[in-house]
């Protein structure tokens, strides 16, 4: 079985942004795992287990979807928290304010691999995971991103996520550009 999910690569710039992030809140001894600076991404649909035999049909999915999507932008501005901002567990880099069409394009992306079967619970989220904290927190560290930093979309991957001792890998299966704006 594969392990797969379509997502957004990011650039050094936002890549840079989120390690930064990422110093300033070790230094504060927050309990917690943080996440290796060449996983980075922004994630659309996790798929989970798929078949094999079901990649090529996937694939295409992806590639329509992003064929009839305009590219757009996002601006890396914030960090925010999953679920919510009072329990952290999760750490993000995200964006204060998101490009409608980020949320378009992932509907798009959700509805296309709906068909061959598979449910997502939640809206896509524009953002980068910085940590994942052990045990939940009490309230969000307070972190101040100086500068946001803007990323050009103009393709989405899809990824296959491999285990590697006791953490994954990311390897690209595909790329799907977007439409010119």
């Amino acid at each position: 079985m594969l392990r797969l999910f379509a997502g957004i690569e990011i650039d050094d710039a936002v890549r840079t942004l989120a390690a930064d992030a990422i110093a300033k809140l070790q230094t504060s001894a927050l309990p917690a795992r943080f996440e290796r600076p060449e996983k980075m991404h922004v994630t659309l649909a996790f798929l989970g287990r798929t078949p094999p035999e079901k990649l090529r049909a996937v694939e295409e999915a992806l590639a329509n979807a992003a064929a009839a999507e305009g590219r757009f932008s996002l601006m890396f501005d914030r960090v925010g928290a999953f679920p919510n901002e009072r329990r952290p567990r999760v750490l993000w880099l995200g964006c204060s304010r998101v490009d409608e069409n980020f949320g378009a394009c992932a509907r798009r992306v959700r509805s296309a691999f709906a068909t061959l079967g598979y449910d997502f619970d939640a809206e896509a989220v524009a953002h980068v995971t910085l940590c994942r904290a052990r045990p939940p927190l009490r309230g969000t560290p307070q972190l101040q991103i100086e500068q946001g930093v803007r990323l050009d979309v103009e393709h989405l991957t899809l990824f296959e996520s491999i285990p590697e001792g006791r953490t994954t890998r990311y390897e690209t299966r595909a790329r799907a550009p977007l439409r010119p704006a």
